[in-house]
């Protein structure tokens, strides 16, 4: 077993990774089933790439690539809290801050218009909000589990 110890962008990263796949594997289940229009690769290949080439094959390389490497930044961003808070209760904690990095995903950075996707329906941002959760579920109790001072 590897306890992550001291560094807090390796572990931080290494938890937003392993909250990301757990994100990424709810999402691709809803997009095949058809309950949401985009993954969250179409959605961070859209802040690059142009909406009538968001299906291709290097735009969704580009878009995943970009959404773990976001979902590293939040990983950190969820440590620091943790270690600022206290890792007690850090499932609650995880996924509250689920729910406000939603708010920011899904909310201000899609309603700004600054990605070129088209926008999305209603059931689409409900549904991303469960993946989204599960991505502050994960990270934090990954890093309760294997941070240590």
């Amino acid at each position: 077993m590897i306890i992550l110890k001291k560094d807090i962008i390796i572990a931080g990263v290494l938890g937003g990774a392993v909250g990301n796949i757990a994100k990424l594997a709810l999402a691709f289940i809803f997009h095949y089933l058809g309950y949401i229009d985009y993954s969250f690769g179409h959605i961070a290949a859209g802040y690059f790439i142009p909406s009538t080439n968001i299906n291709d094959t290097l735009s969704l390389v580009n878009g995943y690539i970009s959404d773990f490497g976001y979902a590293g930044g939040l990983g950190i961003l969820l440590l620091l809290i943790l270690r600022s808070t206290g890792f007690s209760f850090a499932a609650v904690k995880g996924l509250l801050l689920g729910s406000m990095i939603h708010v920011l995903n899904n909310g201000v950075l899609l309603f700004s218009n600054i990605n070129g996707l088209p926008e999305l329906t209603p059931l689409t941002h409900f549904i991303l909000l469960f993946p989204t959760m599960l991505f502050g579920l994960t990270t934090c109790l990954f890093l309760k589990r294997f941070y240590r001072r």
